[in-house]
């Protein structure tokens, strides 16, 4: 079974996500993102501003874990021209485990995400 856990960016920053409440009420109204981490205390973010990332499971060739939203360099036997953004899960790991040789994902290596690295895209 894979871990699941998450990532957000606020359009400034990139928050580490180690829970996810569901509220209502005057601030709480489901629309945001409430926070808590060691280093940072605790804090909100206007849901209209959060992009949240679900962790894949899989990691890069170099180790790295691979989120929703990330921006990869792939090979497909050979390395590839346009760069590869992970938008759904489903989807890289039928591109990573594709029958047909010639276009399964050889290797993959993360670069950035379009939210900190829209250049990339």
């Amino acid at each position: 079974m894979r871990e699941i856990k998450f990532r957000a960016w606020d359009g400034e920053l990139m928050h580490n996500v180690s829970e996810l409440h569901f509220c209502m009420g005057p601030r709480l109204d489901g629309k945001g993102l409430k926070f808590y981490g060691p280093g940072v205390g605790q804090g909100w973010i206007d849901g209209k501003k959060v992009h949240l990332m679900q962790y894949t499971g899989l990691k890069d060739n170099n180790d790295v874990e691979i989120y929703e939203g990330d921006v990869c360099t792939i090979w497909m036997g050979v390395k590839q021209d346009k760069p590869y953004v992970v938008e759904d899960l489903r989807e890289l790991y039928s591109d990573m485990n594709h029958a047909d040789r010639y276009y399964r994902i050889t290797r993959i290596e993360v670069i950035g995400n379009k939210y900190e690295n829209p250049e990339l895209m």
